[in-house]
């Protein structure tokens, strides 16, 4: 017997609405806050019933959701945004908060095909990556910044204690990035699966290390995409 929670998330919290008691609950969005969910779901509904959790992905927001489900094997139905906003069209559901969208969410079990009621896939060693990929990305931000003050500087013949304070910055940055790339190299390297993907994608001219592992992120993060879809999401497609 299956039954189905929508789960509005937001960044602070997690708006939930208990289908069958047509109850709404506020959580708070951290792993506390999913295992008491988690505790209320299977004490409101029993152990004997399968509870799918409807949700829409929401970039980091959503990561201790999924990873949490997959860890203990809650089925879901991760709904793309662009489909529930269509619904909630269909439904005529004009007015826009987290209970309406979380009851909202609920409904589409209505329609959910059961092929893609599923436990989430999770992969540590992918998220590492991605993580490292997103705090390089930081790193860089920050020292392009740097060069472009550092630039300014030396035009206005700032004083030499400001130069060197920026060099110095640059210099560590550079180092920074030096090793967080390192590190994601050898993370590959040490998947088989990883290894043969990236070595396909640098094996093409012009892509780099720094390209290649951008995108190993997006088709790892996008199985499902085509590669123009990929272009898309890397800024590419000229319009």
């Amino acid at each position: 017997m299956r039954e189905y929670i929508g789960i509005d998330i937001s960044k602070a919290s997690l708006q939930v609405h208990l289908g069958k008691f047509d109850e709404d609950v506020e959580i708070e969005n951290s792993l506390k806050g999913v295992k008491q969910l988690h505790a209320k779901v299977k004490k409101r509904y029993g152990k004997s019933v399968e509870v799918v959790w409807i949700y829409e992905p929401t970039g980091s927001y959503s990561t201790l959701v999924k990873r949490f489900c997959a860890q203990h094997a809650i089925a879901c139905y991760i709904i793309k945004p662009s489909q529930s906003a269509a619904f909630a069209k269909t439904i005529k559901n004009r007015n826009k908060s987290d209970v309406v969208d979380a009851r909202m969410l609920y409904q589409l079990h209505k329609i959910a095909p059961s092929e893609e009621i599923a436990i989430p896939h999770y992969d540590a060693k992918l998220e590492t990556l991605q993580n490292y990929l997103r705090y390089y990305k930081t790193i860089m931000k920050e020292r392009v910044l740097k060069t472009n003050q550092l630039e300014a500087a030396l035009h206005r013949e700032d004083e030499l204690f400001i130069i060197r304070k920026l060099r110095s910055k640059i210099k560590a940055l550079k180092a920074e990035e030096k090793e967080i790339i390192t590190t994601m190299l050898e993370l590959i390297k040490a998947n088989k699966a990883y290894e043969e993907r990236f070595s396909a994608m640098t094996s093409l001219k012009g892509i780099g290390n720094i390209s290649g592992l951008v995108l190993f992120d997006l088709f790892m993060r996008y199985e499902d995409a085509s590669s123009k879809e990929i272009v898309a999401l890397c800024g590419l497609d000229p319009i």
